[in-house]
């Protein structure tokens, strides 16, 4: 009986390490609706930078104009202070929405960076990849980015709470971070 109770938990601990994701880049692709949050945790490793690519359709009633990211400590006690977006060239968000417009927040504790693309909205049952850089001069270890769907609406100001601010931005033209 020991024997199969080792097996199962061999495999528990092996799936959980499969979930984190490893290396320098993260990526992400599944469902999501309007407003709901998803987070992953980020085992990150050398050259301390990587792009964070994000395959989402939207399983929702509603279009979404936005989509945002934010980096978080998973574990509490981590300084992720430094850890930031990119936006400079060649790092420039990516989207298959355009035009596609940002705006970065890498002075806040837990950066953040707010994708826009009100003229092309990601209807229900399509699907729409994200793609934003970011760097870990301090080399930590482990750093968690969540990400959003939004489109200014009550629920999206509600989910968009955990990035720390009262809603998304409102639609624009042309932002640049």
């Amino acid at each position: 009986m020991m024997a199969p109770m080792r097996y199962l938990l061999s495999i528990v601990l092996v799936a959980g390490v499969v979930s984190i994701a490893t290396a320098h880049d993260l990526d992400w692709s599944g469902e999501m609706a309007l407003g709901e949050v998803e987070e992953q945790i980020h085992a990150d490793d050398a050259p301390w930078a990587g792009w964070v690519n994000v395959t989402v359709t939207n399983n929702g009633s509603e279009p979404w104009g936005d989509f945002h990211f934010e980096i978080y400590d998973p574990y509490g006690g981590q300084d992720i202070s430094l850890v930031d977006w990119v936006v400079d060239s060649p790092y420039e968000p990516q989207s298959s929405q355009s035009p596609l417009t940002w705006d970065v927040d890498n002075a806040t504790i837990g950066a953040t960076i707010d994708l826009f693309f009100y003229t092309d909205p990601v209807y229900p049952g399509d699907t729409a990849t994200f793609s934003v850089y970011n760097v870990n001069p301090d080399q930590v270890s482990f750093f968690g980015v969540a990400f959003l769907s939004d489109s200014g609406s009550r629920a999206g100001r509600a989910a968009s709470a955990r990035f720390g601010r009262a809603g998304p931005a409102p639609p624009v033209a042309a932002r640049r971070g």
